[in-house]
């Protein structure tokens, strides 16, 4: 990757919701800076290794890929301690002159300036602009992503499992609270059924065919860019734990005007980022 003093570069950790994070603060900033250039620095580590799915949906952006995933496996724990050490001690001046920043919500904007070359952070307490979601949904039906016709009763469950079944902090949403709100839309809704997408799909399927649930189960495995587009565009949402169900709900709520529904343990995290709540429900 060719250094450059006049490029600023957006950090981003995580899989594609975190990713479309980074990308509405480039917007952001290009509409600050209209003349900065700017490059999304995509990492593949965290918990999991993370693939590079933005640029697909937004391919007029410049890019650098790093796999870093193994790298934070570190096998000599006291030399890694060291170099975080360090790594903090050099920053300390950087941040105070402006050139790097940590960005987090909307308040830390502006410590961008012109001459910033570098920002960090997780992006996910910022506003995501109209205008992003606008585009964002644009390209997603224009690059080649054809969603599916849905009839009148179709009800797209995003449902989470993956590395929550295994993470100790935190775990999956409580499957019997997703089946009351299955059967809450169900009883209001003529010939339902649901499409569930899961990154656990056996493990999801098993959890509702033991609910008694009385309707049409259909499992969908799609890549996350194509899953956003169809649950967006069907009848009912039901999302969970994932920044994926945010940016479903977020199209759904801004730029087609459909209800979604969303765990309550989200409702805090989710106000930072939608400002027509009366369409989003939480469970």
């Amino acid at each position: 990757m060719k250094y450059s003093p006049f490029v600023l570069r957006i950090h981003c950790w995580g899989g594609l919701g975190s990713q479309l994070f980074a990308a509405n603060l480039a917007f952001d900033i290009q509409a600050k800076f209209p003349r900065k250039k700017i490059n999304l620095i995509l990492h593949s580590g965290g918990v999991t290794e993370r693939l590079a799915e933005l640029p697909e949906v937004f391919p007029n952006f410049q890019y650098a890929i790093i796999n870093d995933y193994a790298a934070m496996k570190p096998s000599d724990p006291t030399s890694f301690s060291i170099l975080l050490s360090f790594r903090k001690l050099i920053s300390k001046p950087l941040k105070y002159f402006r050139l790097i920043a940590t960005l987090d919500d909307d308040d830390f904007l502006s410590s961008i300036k012109y001459w910033t070359i570098a920002v960090r952070g997780h992006y996910s307490y910022r506003t995501v602009t109209h205008q992003f979601l606008e585009r964002f949904y644009e390209n997603l039906t224009r690059h080649g992503l054809e969603s599916e016709v849905f009839d009148s009763g179709s009800i797209s469950l995003h449902y989470r499992l993956g590395d929550l079944l295994s993470l100790e902090e935190k775990g999956p949403i409580d499957h019997q609270r997703i089946v009351q709100v299955i059967r809450f839309i169900r009883d209001r809704t003529t010939n339902a059924h649901l499409d569930l997408h899961s990154d656990s799909p056996e493990e999801a399927l098993l959890l509702l065919a033991n609910s008694n649930l009385d309707l049409e189960i259909f499992t969908r495995q799609q890549r996350p860019l194509r899953l956003i587009l169809d649950c967006s565009n069907s009848e009912y949402f039901i999302g969970t734990s994932s920044k994926i169900s945010f940016w479903i709900a977020l199209i759904r709520s801004e730029i087609l005007k459909k209800d979604s529904y969303l765990p309550k343990e989200k409702f805090d995290e989710f106000q930072w980022l939608s400002r027509t709540e009366t369409l989003i429900n939480y469970y």
